[in-house]
């Protein structure tokens, strides 16, 4: 799905070790479902994407995958 956001901030890029770890370090746009469901928390993440730009100064455009859990089987649908 493509989206955009706008944003006037600096986003904590990770580096070293930590460059390619999706789960210590780094900005991410997380998709949640409201009030969960019988199968997961509203804590769950259900799909992430990681920003990849430093600075945001105006709005930017990207994409992020719509697989539950990234699993290839399953798409988020309501």
């Amino acid at each position: 799905m493509q989206l955009s956001y706008a944003q006037k901030a600096f986003f904590s890029l990770c580096g070293s070790e930590f460059a390619n770890d999706m789960h210590y370090c780094g900005t991410y746009i997380e998709i949640h479902r409201e009030n969960g469901s019988p199968y997961d928390t509203e804590g769950t993440i259900l799909a992430e994407m990681r920003i990849t730009t430093e600075e945001a100064n105006s709005m930017y455009t990207t994409t992020i995958d719509l697989t539950y859990k990234n699993n290839d089987r399953r798409l988020l649908c309501n």
